[in-house]
């Protein structure tokens, strides 16, 4: 993930990040959502699983929430996490 925000960096996008990494989503997640415009929730999920979960938990926020989900079954890695973010950004 780290070598994917440099790549972005240097591409002209500045993101933040936090790793959620476990349920039920803390206030400490809670509160990054609230106070970001958009979020990129990124999974190896095809079903966008924690997409659909932060949302339950902040439906008011739920429209700021970009699902980008990788669906081959390889891990993540910075030039995928690169192209959707860059896909999303320009769409």
């Amino acid at each position: 993930m780290v070598e994917a925000l440099d790549y972005l960096k240097a591409d002209g996008v500045k993101l933040d990040y936090l790793r959620l990494r476990s349920l039920p989503v803390s206030d400490q997640v809670l509160d990054f959502i609230r106070s970001h415009e958009k979020v990129y929730v990124l999974e190896n999920n095809r079903d966008g699983q924690m997409h659909s979960i932060l949302s339950l938990e902040l439906p008011e926020k739920a429209q700021d929430l970009v699902s980008l989900a990788m669906i081959d079954g390889l891990p993540l890695n910075a030039e995928w996490i690169r192209e959707a973010v860059l896909n999303e950004e320009n769409a």
